[in-house]
């Protein structure tokens, strides 16, 4: 399941060709070219992102959603499975990246609702975990422990810290509250 996971986070957060690169960089003058350079080197693994989804499925997710991305990258990892979902019997981590990523983006537009279901779930679990993480201790891409290269290269300075935001709302009369849940499954 690791191997699949590692698999499908690196065709989702995929390092460009250098072609590719460089087409970006042309096309982006304004921009920091280091940072725009980093963005386009770091792949899923660079960022850490399988960890970050196993441990975001521990603590964020249901028995049942464990179970059902469990299973699911269980069929991704087997013939069979690859057979039923994708019409391959190549196991995806086992597939070259290109094959992958159009694989797995062929499922976003399928006749079938449980194959654009199975898209939906396992972009929208991996890839917001690539931006809304500030990665910049593990990304050995990253120019500089100043800034995140990921959110530099698109121009977002980040999150400002806890006590800006807490001075800023108590400047406008808004007390910040920190909720807590009552049942915590």
């Amino acid at each position: 399941q690791r191997r699949t996971l590692r698999a499908l986070c690196d065709a989702l957060v995929a390092r460009l060709s250098d072609e590719e690169e460089q087409r970006i960089v042309q096309r982006h003058p304004d921009a920091d070219e280091a940072h725009v350079r980093a963005f386009c080197r770091t792949s899923g693994s660079d960022l850490q992102l399988p960890e970050a989804v196993e441990e975001a499925l521990a603590t964020k997710t249901n028995a049942d959603n464990q179970a059902e991305v469990s299973k699911l990258l269980d069929a991704m990892s087997s013939r069979a499975g690859m057979l039923a979902i994708f019409g391959t019997l190549t196991p995806f981590a086992d597939l070259p990246l290109a094959d992958r990523q159009r694989y797995f983006a062929g499922l976003q537009d399928s006749r079938f609702g449980l194959k654009r279901k199975i898209y939906l779930s396992l972009k929208n679990l991996i890839v917001p975990l690539a931006w809304t993480r500030d990665v910049r201790a593990v990304n050995p891409h990253n120019r500089g422990d100043d800034a995140n290269s990921l959110w530099a290269a698109v121009g977002f300075e980040g999150p400002a810290p806890w006590s800006e935001v807490e001075a800023a709302a108590a400047a406008g009369g808004q007390a910040e509250h920190v909720y807590t849940m009552l049942n915590r499954t």
